[in-house]
């Protein structure tokens, strides 16, 4: 990973190695993505970056102690993410985390000591997740992006039909490539992925209230249900295209958007947009 140093300094990193690798490249197969964390083992697992806002902090540092100050992040957020386990954390194992985490933004310059980090437990959908946090600041101007982890059930333990399109490794992969290829405002912004930790970071997103999305289980039975699903999603926002459109068009075909995996938000103007939440599952054309 390098970080631009400029006069005029903006929050950007330049990347290569097993981050560029992922988003230029359409692997065939789980595997293969697995063969590259094992390659570029000076990535020490990890795929992607820290939002800008985060890397804003540091910006007065060097560009090594900058380097430090991010793989000293990645490494307390690691630990944290698997000493809370898979299964439902307590309040207090909750508070002493986000002291721990606290302690360390504050140290690498991350955070002031005026700020705070509050770590809290989300619900778990789908059947790959096991566990899921969010992570944000809370004290004088917050200015951080709040962050959401997904915690993944290892591999080996998904069921043969979910194995090869699901899990973090596929997930992270074309999560990477879509933010970085195909752009476009129905992404959801995937920060970095964490292979030893088995979890991925993306931002946090609020649902726009008062709007009901069809389910799945309502347009079972009905003729082509899925498409039917889009169009409603369509309607919904306003959109020109449908999501499933939107991802022909970029040469890729989605087999499990519901529900559960999109959300209606607000964009940056305030419009309501749907995010496509989960990237299992959704392949590439040949």
């Amino acid at each position: 990973m390098q970080i631009s140093e400029c006069q005029n300094y903006k929050p950007r990193v330049h990347f290569n190695g097993l981050t560029s690798k992922l988003r230029k490249t359409n692997p065939k197969c789980m595997e293969d993505i697995r063969d590259m964390f094992i390659k570029y083992q000076k990535s020490d697992g990890i795929a992607g970056s820290l939002p800008s806002s985060w890397i804003e902090r540091i910006s007065s540092k060097s560009k090594d102690e900058k380097g430090s100050a991010i793989k000293t992040i990645y490494a307390k957020i690691r630990e944290i993410v698997q000493n809370l386990g898979d299964n439902a954390s307590s309040k207090n194992e909750l508070k002493k985390a986000s002291k721990e985490l606290t302690e360390t933004m504050r140290k690498t310059g991350f955070l002031p000591k005026t700020n705070s980090v509050f770590i809290q437990e989300r619900k778990v959908f789908g059947g790959v997740m096991s566990k899921a946090l969010t992570i944000h600041e809370y004290g004088k101007n917050p200015s951080l992006q709040k962050l959401f982890i997904k915690k993944y059930i290892p591999h080996e333990d998904l069921p043969l039909v979910q194995a090869q399109n699901n899990g973090l490794l596929p997930e992270l992969s074309l999560g990477l490539r879509m933010n970085y290829v195909h752009k476009n405002r129905h992404n959801l912004r995937i920060y970095w992925g964490d292979y030893a930790g088995n979890f991925m970071v993306s931002e946090y997103l609020q649902p726009v209230k008062n709007v009901k999305i069809p389910t799945r289980w309502s347009l079972y039975g009905c003729y082509n249900a899925w498409e039917n699903f889009f169009e409603k999603l369509k309607k919904l926002t306003r959109d020109d295209k449908k999501i499933s459109e939107i991802l022909r068009n970029r040469g890729y075909i989605a087999f499990d958007l519901h529900d559960c995996n999109v959300m209606v938000c607000k964009d940056k103007k305030g419009l309501p947009v749907v995010k496509i939440l989960d990237y299992g599952d959704i392949l590439k054309l040949k």
